[in-house]
């Protein structure tokens, strides 16, 4: 039997030939799109001495997502996450995250790239998560508002009785040879409506700005000189402890952090402690509420915050929020800095705002 090939019946044969392949891929892996839009308009009361009001991502993070994820067979199945970060006020972008893994249901999984710390289990514990990132203790010296690690290696294991072990390491990035070094582990309980996660996480060469961070005037005995711009590098070790409870339709919430901050200059030692509680209703549909207070100390500095945020929540997807956060701050030539919103002229700062999110 001759077949004759003519312009008609070649494109019906790939046409077939690209549908089938589709069809057998979609059936071994799974790709999606994700993400989370967030704006709002926000007024700080007092940033070195003058009120500012802007538009911005405050409450949650913006960004947007590809994942994917492919079954191997037997158990085992292979992953991928692209994130990039959005400012939806200027439509600026960057990387998120960016790994692959690999993962069995008997030995858990391993992912590999710019990831999220370890710390990041700890973020449903915290009340300030609730509210916005306005409300995140200052400084974010605990790493508590969820951070990334580039070049890193992260283990989770399968879940034995609620529990799951977590462990973490980090290369070194840049020309000195401890910066972004990293190395950690954790556990954590999880049952519905419980969680308890206790971390310890290492990480070197870290550059902060203390008097545009946290307002103060020295840090391991180096004058800042109230410029925003003067930065050290540090090391951290956190030992993190935090844990949530649902009862009788309210989710209360509490986390302590303990983070021992060392200089790479001149190996000068400080200890930054913060202490978090408070409550929200996690509810899926109409009116939801959360209140809460955290407690930070670096030596002779104190900051105690205190936030309340109501949400409509119109579907699971589209919800609009009005948020407040205010900041006592106490010591010697202290000012008030919450975070993001740069340091105070005095002793007191406070953020109202509203806003709409997104999700898709």
């Amino acid at each position: 039997m001759r077949i004759v090939f003519n312009r008609t019946n070649l494109w019906s044969a790939v046409a077939t030939l690209l549908l089938g392949a589709a069809q057998v891929h979609a059936q071994t892996s799974n790709v999606s799109l994700y993400g989370v839009l967030d704006v709002g308009f926000s007024s700080t009361s007092d940033v070195q001495g003058g009120k500012f009001n802007q538009i911005a991502t405050r409450h949650e993070s913006s960004f947007w997502g590809m994942r994917g994820r492919e079954d191997l067979g037997d158990g085992m199945r292979a992953s991928f996450q692209f994130e990039r970060s959005v400012t939806v006020a200027s439509g600026a972008d960057g990387v998120r995250s960016s790994f692959v893994g690999l993962a069995g249901h008997h030995w858990g999984a391993i992912t590999i790239g710019r990831q999220y710390d370890l710390l990041v289990d700890h973020v449903q514990t915290d009340p300030a998560r609730q509210n916005s990132i306005t409300t995140v203790v200052p400084g974010n010296y605990d790493r508590s508002l969820g951070n990334y690690l580039d070049n890193s290696i992260k283990y989770k294991s399968p879940a034995f009785g609620g529990v799951v072990f977590g462990a973490m390491v980090a290369t070194s990035q840049g020309a000195a040879a401890n910066a972004g070094r990293a190395s950690g582990l954790n556990a954590m309980y999880e049952v519905p409506g419980t969680r308890v996660v206790a971390t310890v996480l290492k990480v070197d060469g870290t550059t902060a700005r203390p008097f545009n961070d946290l307002g103060v005037n020295s840090l391991f005995g180096i004058s800042m000189g109230k410029d925003r711009t003067r930065s050290v590098v540090m090391d951290q070790t956190i030992v993190a402890l935090g844990a949530f409870h649902d009862v009788g339709g309210v989710r209360l919430l509490g986390n302590f952090s303990d983070t021992a901050l060392e200089s790479v200059a001149n190996g000068r030692k400080e200890h930054y402690r913060a202490l978090r509680l408070g409550l929200y209703t996690p509810v899926k549909q109409g009116l939801k509420w959360g209140v809460g207070t955290s407690i930070s100390t670096l030596s002779d500095s104190r900051w105690t915050n205190l936030h309340a945020i109501a949400t409509y929540v119109f579907s699971p997807r589209s919800e609009v929020y009005v948020r407040a956060v205010t900041q006592r701050a106490s010591g010697p030539q202290q000012a008030a800095a919450l975070f993001l919103e740069g340091p105070s002229s005095s002793s007191r700062q406070t953020v109202y705002g509203a806003g709409i999110t997104h999700r898709f």
